[in-house]
């Protein structure tokens, strides 16, 4: 079972509201800037956990991230922290 509900709203890039079905489209690519608004962080912590292979992404020549690995994300490090991992990431 999916965290996200069958959908879901997030603010776009271009401030509009965006409709994500996550149950039709598991399969639609995110950029790193739509993957940061979901989870609500900076696109350098986005950067920071591809970097440390937590989150997978291609890379198109952008990286773009599949939203069902965003949602296995989420659900496998629900509580952790990882704030070391980032800061390791982000400080260099």
């Amino acid at each position: 079972m999916t965290r996200f509900k069958a959908e879901r709203k997030f603010t776009g890039i271009n401030g509009g509201i965006v409709n994500i079905n996550y149950v039709e489209r598991q399969e639609e690519l995110l950029t790193v800037e739509e993957a940061s608004k979901v989870c609500k962080c900076n696109v350098n912590t986005i950067y920071a956990l591809i970097r440390q292979k937590k989150i997978r992404a291609m890379q198109l020549p952008s990286y773009r991230i599949r939203v069902k690995e965003l949602d296995r994300f989420i659900r496998d490090n629900e509580g952790e922290d990882l704030g070391d991992i980032i800061r390791a990431y982000t400080t260099k």
